[in-house]
C-alpha cells in the first residue's frame, strides 16, 4: 500500500495534494476528488491483517477485470 500513491497519482498531483490538500484523479468512470485524508485512510489500512482476519472456511470469489487502471490482468 505505501506505493500508492506514486502509483496512481502523476507528481503534480501529489503537489497539488500537498499543497492544496486536494486534486482529481482522471478515471475511466470519470473525475474523482481525492484528498489527503482519502489517501491517509487507505494509507493506514493493514491489508495483511484484513485478509488474515477473514476465516478459512469462508468462501472467497476474486474478481479482477481487464480495465483496471492501477493493477494489471497478468
Amino acid at each position: 500500500m505505501s506505493q500508492m500513491p506514486a502509483k496512481i497519482f502523476s507528481e503534480e498531483q501529489l503537489l497539488e495534494i500537498s499543497n492544496l490538500g486536494q486534486t482529481t484523479w482522471h478515471t475511466q468512470r470519470g473525475e474523482i476528488p481525492v484528498t489527503q485524508e482519502d489517501i491517509d485512510t487507505v494509507m493506514a489500512m493493514d491489508m495483511h491483517k484484513v485478509i488474515n482476519d477473514i476465516p478459512q472456511n469462508v468462501p472467497i470469489l476474486v474478481v479482477h477485470g481487464t480495465d483496471d487502471e492501477l493493477i494489471g490482468d497478468e
